[in-house]
């Protein structure tokens, strides 16, 4: 008797999605460039957003707070000082920069 996985093909090899492809320039954060360009005109939901505050502050206090948001610009800085409405629409951009 035969089971239905003897019958089965070995699977394809999976390609590292890690590894820089081509002649692409690489990010040591968010990896590929062109992906990066690419998620310029992507949204994130607000409440992906609002997170980081949240996180930033319990985390590493007001100091290290502080810290960050003098090194933000303009939107981001409003995202971290205010955070957005959990079911608004932001800028996917402006989440990168508050991640760096």
């Amino acid at each position: 008797m035969h089971s239905s996985n003897d019958r089965m093909a070995a699977p394809a090899p999976v390609i590292n999605p890690y590894e820089p492809i081509g002649r692409s320039r690489w990010d040591p954060m968010f990896g590929d460039e062109t992906l990066i360009a690419l998620s310029n005109t992507m949204q994130a939901k607000g409440n992906l957003v609002r997170s980081r505050s949240r996180y930033l502050r319990e985390a590493f206090g007001q100091t290290a707070f502080d810290a960050v948001a003098a090194r933000l610009t303009d939107e981001p800085l409003s995202f971290l000082v205010s955070p957005p409405l959990a079911n608004s629409w932001c800028s996917y951009k402006s989440l990168r920069e508050l991640d760096v």
